[in-house]
């Protein structure tokens, strides 16, 4: 077989549909994926502006709460303000009764201080007192004794 330049054209011709073919199929394989990426990144572009509309209405919510936040921060330092007054106010009522019982229970430490010496005094007085009873009780019996002794030695003097 003899290849003469017609042949030669016409085997580049065909050559040159083949490649051409063979690029198209190929081009159309790239194509359809190229758009199968195109509607996965449409579908991702969907849903970032979803995900941007939630976030948008976090922050709208964050916002919402930082205020109430701030609102019930403020709130709650007034209230922190008026029971730490209301503690203190309290507190000092306390210590200064505290204070009144340290003077009541000085004073009455002092009183029974006073009432024992009272009362040691008291006892020695009693004791005096019964001493000297016992004294005169013992001189009514040592008469009585002596007269009857006498009584009996005048009954054994007849005798």
């Amino acid at each position: 077989m003899e290849i003469n330049e017609k042949k030669l054209v016409q085997i580049l011709k065909e050559q040159r549909i083949e490649f051409q073919q063979y690029v198209d199929s190929k081009f159309k394989i790239v194509d359809k994926r190229f758009e199968q990426t195109d509607k996965r990144f449409d579908q991702i572009d969907k849903k970032l502006e979803q995900t941007d509309k939630r976030l948008e209405q976090v922050d709208r919510r964050l916002g919402q709460v930082d205020k109430r936040f701030e609102l019930n921060d403020s709130n709650f330092q007034r209230y922190l303000g008026v029971v730490a007054e209301d503690f203190a106010s309290k507190f000092k009522v306390l210590a200064d009764s505290n204070l009144d019982l340290q003077r009541q229970m000085a004073a009455i430490r002092d009183m029974v201080a006073k009432n024992t010496e009272d009362i040691e005094i008291i006892k020695m007085d009693i004791s005096f007192i019964k001493h000297g009873l016992k004294q005169k009780g013992d001189q009514v019996e040592f008469g009585v004794l002596e007269k009857r002794v006498a009584l009996l030695e005048k009954k054994l003097a007849r005798v």
